[in-house]
């Protein structure tokens, strides 16, 4: 079989990508100007099979929180392979010469939604943290405010909502991605979807809203994604859900970086009981499906702040990426490095024979970095590898919150 990769021309092949996005289930018949606007503002590159395009990729730029700095970003915003090329590594190779373009344009980092753990690793990406979701019936609130009169927001609101979506409440490991075309998207199903909202940014502008999803309008179940500013923003948006009790029985939130939505349940143990295994089963569940992996590591490193007290160390760092340098040019940033985490983080080529020695794969370190997992849970579950006294001290330098992205891509 002959294999090309090359960069995607929306002349050329937007069709094919079409056809893709319709054989995975992304995209019904009629939807075609739907995937324009995604594209927009991305990057994306193709893989043709015996002169049949059959793989395409995108990138898209972004941002994420850490602690109080945005870095750079290459969201992954689509890895599909048409159905007569699944298995043939078309994936994998196309996913690696975009990484290595997104490295020389200077993203410190990627990330990108997962369909199952395990098949990005080979592109040195690290399992995310959990996102939890509750659903519940909106009676349960224990919201005490009364609900202020909302607007309604529109699919055709979507440049506004994409501006408020930017300047949303952020926290580390919050995500933001540029184009407004992907926001454009996601509001698209006029007849499964609406929003509300209030318009309390300057000039009247749209500041804070609820979009929900919904099969079934009459009486759920709902799913809504909430975009704020501030913790009282969150409480108008939590009222507004209230509201909806008369008539919907059940609806499901994201649970905010930092906030535990169980707090304003009431007694939601007995709701969960009682409506188990039923179409409006009241549940707080959990899923990984986003992974992260660093593309710039002198970038990386120097975001981090700690109060604790410095800690340096050799790192031998293993990038898998490596093994497609010869079709991208790119080794990956695998290789040794003398690493000071601390009040102000730096790292450089070399080893020191004083120093300790921390062994990782780019997946396990960037999980570390953020703050998925601790080094010393890592140690044990990852492909990371030091000594006792090394691995405590990192577990006290790399305290993070909880990484949360927030937008799922």
């Amino acid at each position: 079989m002959n294999r090309t990769y090359r960069d995607y021309d929306d002349e050329r092949d937007f069709e094919a990508a079409a056809r893709i996005w319709r054989e995975v289930g992304w995209l019904s018949k009629g939807e075609e100007e739907r995937l324009r606007w995604y594209i927009e503002g991305s990057r994306g590159m193709v893989a043709d099979l015996d002169g049949s395009t059959e793989c395409f990729v995108m990138m898209t730029d972004g941002a994420m929180r850490y602690m109080e700095r945005d870095l750079p970003m290459a969201a992954c915003t689509g890895v599909t392979t048409g159905r007569v090329a699944r298995r043939a590594g078309l994936a994998r190779q196309l996913l690696a010469r975009s990484l290595a373009n997104e490295a020389r344009r200077g993203a410190a980092l990627s990330a990108l939604g997962v369909f199952e753990q395990g098949f990005y690793d080979a592109l040195g990406y690290g399992t995310g943290t959990y996102s939890i979701r509750a659903r519940f019936d909106p009676a349960q609130l224990r919201v005490s405010r009364a609900p202020r009169p909302a607007v309604r927001v529109s699919s055709d609101d979507w440049q506004e909502a994409h501006e408020s979506r930017l300047a949303r409440r952020r926290r580390h490991g919050g995500c933001n991605l540029t184009p407004a075309g992907i926001t454009r998207l996601e509001m698209a199903n006029r007849e499964k979807s609406f929003g509300m909202g209030y318009r309390d940014a300057p000039g009247g502008r749209l500041s804070h809203w609820v979009w929900i999803w919904s099969d079934s309008m009459e009486q759920g179940p709902y799913r809504a994604e909430l975009v704020f500013r501030n913790g009282d923003d969150l409480q108008d948006l939590l009222a507004l859900l209230k509201s909806l009790s008369d008539q919907v029985l059940s609806v499901s939130v994201r649970e905010p970086a930092g906030i535990m939505l169980q707090d304003w349940l009431n007694r939601p143990f007995r709701h969960m009981n009682v409506t188990a295994e039923g179409k409006h089963e009241a549940r707080i569940q959990a899923s990984a499906c986003w992974q992260v992996r660093i593309l710039d590591l002198a970038a990386c490193i120097g975001a981090v702040t700690s109060l604790a007290p410095d800690v340096a160390f050799n790192l031998e760092l293993r990038d898998p990426v490596e093994q497609y340098a010869a079709q991208t040019g790119w080794t990956g940033i695998g290789g040794t490095y003398v690493v000071v985490l601390g009040a102000e983080s730096n790292c450089r080529t070399g080893s020191e024979p004083s120093l300790p020695t921390l062994e990782a794969s780019v997946n396990a370190f960037s999980r570390m970095w953020l703050g998925v997992c601790p080094a010393s849970g890592l140690a044990i579950t990852d492909d990371l590898r030091g000594p006792e006294e090394l691995i405590r001290r990192l577990d006290l330098v790399l305290r993070t919150p909880v990484p949360q992205p927030d937008w799922d891509f």
